[in-house]
């Protein structure tokens, strides 16, 4: 049985959680005689989507009347309903002639919804909502999507497994500031520290690769170097639970997360920053490969799926070994 189950995560993984969502039902709301007159609301007019200027009035209420009409329906309408408004929406946010004053708008007129569909608990609901904020592309929807990653904040595995995943897009869209960087890494980080589900885990390493290379693309070299350390520190916690018994589903994590770190070192990392951080990373190279070998030979045929990625990361350990070069440094933990 174990084995199955394995099977069915590593589906949702490669296989979109979120289309799964998608396609299963909805909680059942209170009956709301308002939900069978929504949708008829129009989308706001070209100009106001295109708008390089500040949005008048009338094309605020234009926004907020349609913000309105379909956050209401992902409220309280029926599944097929749910998804229909929020493709609606996901069409004008993603709209190649939409501007950043016209994302801004529709963020402030989402805002208020926010919280009233987080409240439901509704899996549904909650992972269709995260879409149109993660499309916001702003600093405020990357704070919102960390917070329902946070095991702390967010109980629901499944919905920290809607946020996680869309982490990576958001940070690479939302024009984040120096600062803004250095505490989303810190807080993905602690996030990912507390999570006890693989896939999430996986999710939140994708992000703080992604925050790198963003921190790379803006030239904030310091941010750079943090959000590394971050995913650096992740990785190594990461092993560190996949070594516990309980905890053996883990490796897929951790093998995602080698490939990560494969990929940094090929393509964003200069001789002298693989110098800089080759103590740390062999530390980690060190107990994937001790990791590798033991889940690749002490597992039963029922823990194929484990095995085989196991036997993966031990090979990934060597591969980032030569990276570095031939000489090992002293190896100390990811500071």
């Amino acid at each position: 049985m174990r084995h199955f189950h394995t099977i069915a995560i590593l589906f949702a993984l490669f296989f979109s959680p979120i289309h799964a969502l998608a396609q299963g039902p909805a909680k059942p709301s209170k009956a709301n005689p308002a939900a069978k007159t929504q949708g008829k609301t129009p989308p706001p007019n070209k100009e106001y989507v295109s708008s390089t200027k500040a949005i008048d009035a009338a094309g605020q209420k234009q926004i907020n009347d349609f913000i309105a009409d379909r956050a209401g329906q992902i409220t309280n309408g029926d599944p097929k309903n749910v998804r229909q408004a929020t493709n609606e929406v996901l069409a004008l946010l993603r709209q190649s002639t939409a501007t950043p004053i016209f994302w801004r708008a529709c963020s402030e007129s989402l805002k208020p919804f926010v919280t009233k569909i987080i409240a439901t608990k509704d899996e549904f609901r909650i992972s269709n909502l995260l879409q149109l904020v993660r499309w916001t592309r702003s600093p405020e929807a990357l704070d919102i999507l960390i917070e329902q990653a946070t095991p702390a904040i967010q109980k629901d595995g499944v919905i920290r497994i809607s946020a996680s995943r869309l982490l990576s897009g958001c940070i690479a869209s939302a024009n984040l500031t120096a600062p803004q960087i250095d505490s989303a890494a810190r807080r993905i980080r602690e996030a990912a520290e507390a999570e006890n589900n693989w896939i999430a885990s996986v999710h939140d390493l994708q992000a703080l690769s992604a925050m790198s290379l963003a921190s790379q693309s803006s030239q904030f070299i310091p941010q750079v170097k943090i959000s590394r350390d971050e995913f650096l520190k992740v990785l190594a916690g990461t092993v560190t639970k996949a070594s516990k018994p309980t905890d053996s589903q883990e490796i897929f994590a951790v093998q995602r997360g080698m490939i990560l770190l494969r990929d940094m070192l090929l393509n964003n990392s200069s001789p002298a920053e693989k110098n800089a951080i080759s103590a740390s990373i062999r530390t980690i190279t060190q107990s994937a490969s001790q990791l590798g070998k033991q889940l690749g030979t002490s597992t039963t045929a029922a823990d194929a799926s484990i095995s085989q990625s196991a036997k993966s990361v031990e090979i990934l350990a060597g591969v980032i070994d030569k990276l570095l070069g031939s000489t090992p440094a002293q190896p100390k933990s990811p500071s």
